[in-house]
């Protein structure tokens, strides 16, 4: 079945974690000022990767920080408390 999936959904290709899980990680480390700077620079870092090496399409690179950004705070809305005994 694995096998199946893998090969219909080859060609496709979608926002993955890649340099957006740490753009991400800097949103959720946000107060610690070392933590946040190093996920910023490894998200730029592997954006351009991404982008250099042609794996992804340049327009889901750029827009993939501002959809992240919008389900953070989309989360944080829908979970205030789970959000407040993160941010405490």
């Amino acid at each position: 079945m694995a096998c199946i999936i893998s090969s219909r959904f080859r060609g496709i290709s979608s926002i993955r974690g890649t340099p957006h899980s740490r753009f991400l990680l800097a949103l959720i480390f946000w107060d610690n000022k070392y933590l946040r700077y190093l996920f910023l620079i490894l998200t730029v870092f592997f954006g351009a990767s991404v982008l250099l090496a042609h794996v992804h399409y340049s327009i889901d690179v750029f827009a993939a920080p501002f959809i992240v950004y919008g389900m953070y705070v989309i989360t944080a809305k829908l979970f205030p408390r789970d959000y407040a005994l993160f941010a405490s």
